[in-house]
């Protein structure tokens, strides 16, 4: 998997600094690499929870006993979800600079990014749950964060470190919706959890 550079039609964005994770009580000793995006104490940390990594961004907040801890004001992605996010990066911050459009993007599962620019332009991660008692629709958890452009252009840069401390994200060539394309199409897309979750799938 790799990182394009960016498209010309952005703005340049400034580097961040990354946290030290072996001396930063934020990250705890299960964290293997994090970004701070700069508001509310939001980070994009990739972790450990047991034996399974993940990557989240999530609201920290300052603990007595010292140092930071998560919060539930977040979101956690799978290795897919975090190709698909990266997939659609630059177009994700394109749109949100022409300030015309709302977008949705299905990430995977039960996760979905949406581009909101009624009232100015926020990034809303969010997971959804499948309401059976209204035929099925989908409906908004309270699982979610809310980025501004800035915060999403750090999430950009912290990207090509993440892919490379990420083995599982690193091996994936593509998105599992292009792969479906270029192989069995339809069937396949049918029987992919994340692209077509159960109602058990988030």
């Amino acid at each position: 998997m790799t990182f394009e550079e960016d498209t010309p039609q952005a703005p340049p964005i400034t580097p961040i600094k990354l946290i030290n994770c072996a001396n930063d009580m934020l990250l705890r000793p299960k964290a293997i690499v994090g970004y701070p995006l700069g508001y509310r104490g939001r980070y994009i940390v990739l972790s450990h929870f047991g034996s399974v990594m993940g990557l989240h961004v999530r609201e920290f907040e300052d603990s007595l006993a010292g140092g930071k801890f998560p919060t539930k004001r977040g979101v956690r992605l799978d290795p897919m979800q975090a190709c698909a996010l990266n997939f659609h990066m630059k177009e994700i911050r394109d749109i949100s600079y022409e300030g015309k459009k709302n977008r949705t993007y299905h990430l995977g599962r039960r996760l979905f990014l949406n581009i909101n620019q009624d009232f100015g332009t926020s990034i809303d991660l969010r997971h959804f749950f499948v309401l059976k008692e209204e035929g099925g629709s989908l409906q908004p958890t309270r699982r979610d964060v809310r980025l501004s452009v800035i915060e999403f252009e750090k999430i950009m840069i912290s990207m090509p470190i993440i892919i490379q401390k990420w083995p599982e994200l690193a091996k994936i060539e593509m998105p599992c919706f292009v792969a479906h394309g270029q192989q069995n199409g339809q069937q396949d897309l049918m029987n992919c959890q994340h692209c077509t979750p159960d109602d058990d799938a988030f």
